[in-house]
């Protein structure tokens, strides 16, 4: 019987993918005898090579994705942190304005030279388990508890503002003028990352 050539070149063509390229000649020539010395085929050597690339994920296209990923993290992160002078202006107006607003908590008045030592860390809490972790650790704590890591950790001497009330008049803000808790809080949370980077707070890491 004869041989459907057309048939076989039809069925040939929608089975297999041709490649047809050129290469440098002393380099095939080496690609050449190093396949006759090892008795391996060309078609079959190209074959593997093309299956173990299509298997192992582009390193490219891995360092890429990384990359991203760092990047939404660092763009999240600062998305949720409050800036530093938004939170010390919403405290003076309220000491200068609203000094019958109710806080949160009652703040516990410090005294200057009578403070404690730190109940914790903030620094080695925030490297080990980020800023909900130190959010985490730093909810319980009393208003007072809170002043003891500001004044242990001297934030209200590098972390200190000058400020303007809403009517205008300057004023040096102190971080014992916060009042609430949760203020006190987020002054930390917004301080710590900052404070982390500067060589004076490196003993604490």
């Amino acid at each position: 019987m004869a041989r459907n050539l057309e048939k076989e070149a039809s069925w040939a063509k929608g089975k297999y993918k041709r490649f047809n390229f050129a290469i440098d000649i002393i380099l095939g020539d080496k690609f050449i005898k190093y396949l006759n010395d090892n008795g391996i085929n060309q078609t079959d050597w190209f074959r593997t090579q093309i299956e173990k690339t299509l298997e192992e994920p582009d390193p490219v296209l891995t360092q890429t994705q990384v990359v991203l990923s760092q990047a939404m993290d660092i763009l999240t992160l600062a998305q949720n942190i409050t800036p530093v002078s938004q939170i010390l202006t919403q405290d003076i107006t309220q000491v200068t304005e609203s000094p019958q607003a109710a806080p949160d908590k009652k703040a516990d008045k410090p005294t200057k030279g009578q403070r404690s030592a730190p109940l914790l860390n903030p620094f080695a809490i925030f490297k080990e388990h980020g800023l909900e972790g130190l959010r985490e650790s730093l909810s319980p704590l009393t208003s007072s508890q809170l002043y003891d890591i500001i004044s242990g950790h001297e934030f209200n001497r590098h972390h200190s503002k000058d400020t303007t009330t809403r009517a205008g008049n300057p004023k040096r803000y102190n971080v014992f003028d916060i009042k609430s808790t949760s203020s006190l809080i987020q002054y930390i949370l917004d301080v710590v990352p900052v404070a982390a980077l500067e060589e004076k707070y490196q003993k604490w890491l």
